[in-house]
């Protein structure tokens, strides 16, 4: 039986890898599973890689936009402005 966590703590991944080997898997996995169990998450993934493919397919909500950008100093702002907005319990980065 599947326990519903609404309410609870909020976690904000941050996945920056665009390729499918074991450590993404492992984290999209768990993201879903924190998904299916009612957790709320943010979760920061490149547009172009498996792991926002595989969410999107699954149904969790995923922010693309975040890493559209080549400039680290944009994807920083970008990423401290959604933290600041969603005000997460724990930060993630895979």
């Amino acid at each position: 039986m599947a326990r519903n966590y609404s309410g609870s703590m909020h976690i904000f991944h941050i996945m920056a890898g665009r390729k499918n080997g074991g450590a993404e898997i492992y984290s999209v996995d768990v993201m879903i599973g924190l998904h299916e169990a009612g957790l709320r998450q943010t979760i920061v993934v490149p547009e172009d890689s498996p792991a926002a493919r595989r969410l999107t397919e699954a149904g969790v909500p995923v922010e693309t936009n975040i890493l559209k950008t080549p400039f680290s100093f944009v994807k920083k702002r970008r990423i401290k402005t959604l933290l600041h907005e969603r005000k997460p319990d724990v930060v993630q980065c895979w």
